[in-house]
């Protein structure tokens, strides 16, 4: 089979950590046998201010990993504004790969603009929503739904990251659609002994380690778990954040007026993630909105207790109590004891870190998503073959 991915966000040499999610199932197919290529949108960008220079610097054609990526460039706006006109200035460009590579399937990521761009050339997609683009994206802007829209009623198969997620797209436009989990990359995100790993990391050995891994913002929940950990000073924590965002320099403030010893330790690449994980005694995610978070499904290949929001697709994968515990979002108070049951070896915690690893194993790689993505190709493919046979016969 040959897929061609067409992803909003995919990781480059300028850009490493974007979108490395899509990369790795993408790898998860092509070890499974099959043919894959990417199509990327990248902003049409004047070479200033370093973000701007990096996409400037992107390739049209450049490989990651052994997956090939070809990138074609469109005026995108800042804030979304229109963003659902994107697909008409890359059309062309999508043709001519089309025709160069021949996909037996288009598969989308994210509604906006992907899923328009795969549903508007005669060939076999399916989209994936994500989360934002499902439950925000679509209702700033009567234009963004119309896009949301289009990608859904269009798709010949339309997936989603979580049971929540899928209930949003639902919302949007009534049709079937499967649910996907995430996953995490069995290669690095696998269990490791604590005292080893903080040796190796020259951290402590005897301090209540929190860890984080995400975006520096304000939804992550970040300022309410530093709330958290400045009520738990007789555990002494050591939160440790890997990440970067808007919110730094005010966190760095923000953990220094409250007395919590904080290490920001900026975006580290998966095996330094895999370590930092190992080393802690806890993950946590506090965020306010999620789709299915891939940190999530990482950390419980890791085999540690997750201590996260009760949102999005987070009470699919964990059990409450069993393989990690759940909290209200923003409910500082819920936090901090959640976070101090996880202080210390204990039964309790070695039994969650337990059953973590054992479904997170069982359900969250991507070996076992591309074996799903898989299917639901094909019964693309079949679909629209059908759909052919009926009109040719008629």
């Amino acid at each position: 089979m040959k897929i061609l991915i067409l992803p909003v966000i995919f990781p480059s040499e300028q850009r490493p950590g974007e979108g490395i999610f899509i990369l790795r199932c993408a790898q998860a197919l092509r070890d499974r046998g099959h043919e894959v290529a990417v199509l990327r949108v990248v902003p049409l960008a004047p070479p200033m201010g370093n973000k701007w220079r990096k996409y400037a610097s992107i390739p049209s054609k450049y490989e990651v990993e052994g997956i090939p990526v070809r990138a074609v460039r469109a005026i995108i706006p800042p804030r979304r504004i229109g963003l659902e006109f994107v697909p008409w200035q890359v059309h062309r460009a999508v043709e001519d790969e089309i025709r160069r590579f021949r996909p037996d399937v288009l598969h989308a990521n994210f509604l906006i603009e992907s899923g328009q761009i795969a549903v508007r050339h005669g060939v076999p997609s399916v989209v994936t929503a994500h989360g934002s683009d499902a439950y925000n994206w679509p209702y700033t802007r009567p234009g963004l739904m119309r896009a949301a829209r289009e990608a859904i009623m269009n798709a010949t198969r339309v997936t989603a990251v979580s049971e929540f997620i899928r209930k949003c797209v639902q919302s949007i436009a009534p049709r079937e659609v499967d649910v996907i989990w995430n996953g995490g990359d069995e290669r690095f995100f696998f269990p490791r002994d604590r005292a080893i790993a903080r040796a190796e990391m020259g951290l402590p050995a005897d301090r209540f380690i929190i860890t984080f891994a995400g975006n520096l913002l304000r939804a992550k929940g970040l300022y309410e778990l530093l709330e958290a950990a400045a009520a738990l000073k007789q555990l002494s924590p050591l939160v440790l954040v890997a990440g970067e965002g808007p919110e730094e320099a005010a966190l760095r403030q923000r953990a220094q007026r409250d007395g919590v010893e904080l290490r920001l330790l900026g975006r580290l690449d998966q095996d330094r993630v895999s370590a930092l994980f190992g080393a802690g005694d806890v993950v946590t995610l506090p965020s306010y909105n999620e789709g299915l978070p891939n940190v999530v499904c990482e950390a419980m290949l890791c085999g540690r207790a997750v201590v996260a929001s009760a949102v999005g697709g987070i009470p699919e994968v964990i059990e409450h109590g069993l393989s990690g515990l759940l909290v209200s979002a923003g409910n500082v108070e819920q936090l901090r004891e959640a976070l101090r049951s996880c202080a210390g070896a204990s039964p309790a915690r070695e039994s969650m870190e337990s059953a973590a690893r054992d479904f997170a194993a069982r359900n969250l790689t991507w070996r076992v998503s591309a074996a799903r993505y898989e299917d639901v190709f094909a019964q693309a493919i079949e679909s629209r073959s059908v759909k052919r046979f009926a009109r040719t016969s008629s």
